[in-house]
C-alpha cells in the first residue's frame, strides 16, 4: 500500500508526536505512517540501493507467527478502514478479500489469528469510526492522489523461490491490474 520495508524515516511536521491509533502494536506501522503523510499532503521516496538489508522474513512465505500475523492484519485493514472514503473501500474490497483467501490457503495454520484479527475489527468498529472521521478532519488530498502512489499488484514474486508460486503471483498481479484499470483505481502502474 505505502512505503515498506526497514530504515523508514518521516518529516515530523506530517507526524505529530504520538501519530499512531492507540491499538497499533506491531506490523504495518509504516503503511500506517505513509499513509498519513499522504493524506496530510506529503509524498514518500524509496532509496532502491540503500546500504542496509532488512532482515525480517515475509509474511508471505508463511514464516510470521500467529500474534505477527494477527497484528499485521488487523494493522493493515485498519490502516484502510481509516484512510480512505467509503467509494474507494468499495473498489479496493474485492482485491482485500481476494488476498486474505490466498493468505488462508497458503498458510491455513494463521487462519485462527488472522479470524481473531478480524473479529477484532469489527468488535471495534465505532472505536474506528471515530478515529476516522478525525483523520478525514487532517484531509488535504483526494483518495485518487493517494492511489496513484500505491501498487495494484498483490506480491512481488521474486519472495518466493519455486517457479508454481512465482507463476501463481505472476497470475495474481496480473488480475489485480487488471481489476484496478477496470473500477479505475489508478495506481503506480497506471501513472508512470
Amino acid at each position: 500500500v505505502a512505503l515498506t520495508g526497514s530504515g523508514c524515516m518521516y518529516d515530523k511536521k506530517f507526524i505529530a508526536s504520538n501519530p499512531f491509533y492507540g491499538a497499533y502494536f506491531f506490523g504495518g506501522e509504516e503503511v500506517y505512517l505513509g499513509l498519513l503523510v499522504y493524506l496530510r499532503g506529503g509524498k514518500c521516496a524509496k532509496v532502491l540501493h540503500a546500504p542496509y538489508q532488512h532482515l525480517s522474513q515475509n509474511s508471505f512465505q508463511g514464516t510470521k507467527s500467529p500474534l505477527a500475523s494477527y497484528h499485521a492484519t488487523k494493522n493493515r485493514l485498519m490502516s484502510l478502514y481509516l484512510f480512505f472514503d467509503r467509494k474507494t473501500l468499495f473498489k479496493l474490497s474485492p482485491l482485500i478479500f481476494l488476498s486474505q483467501l490466498v493468505y488462508f490457503l497458503y498458510s491455513p495454520r494463521l487462519m485462527v489469528s488472522k479470524l481473531n484479527a478480524y473479529s477484532w475489527l469489527v468488535k471495534n468498529y465505532w472505536k474506528l469510526k471515530k478515529k476516522k472521521k478525525k483523520l478525514q478532519e487532517e484531509r488535504i488530498v483526494e483518495d485518487k492522489e493517494i492511489i496513484k502512489y500505491m501498487s495494484g499488484k498483490f506480491q512481488d514474486p521474486n519472495i518466493v523461490q519455486d517457479k508454481f508460486s512465482k507463476k501463481l503471483l505472476s497470475g495474481m498481479n496480473k488480475l489485480f491490474l487488471a481489476y484496478c484499470k477496470l473500477v479505475i483505481l489508478r495506481t503506480v502502474e497506471m501513472t508512470i
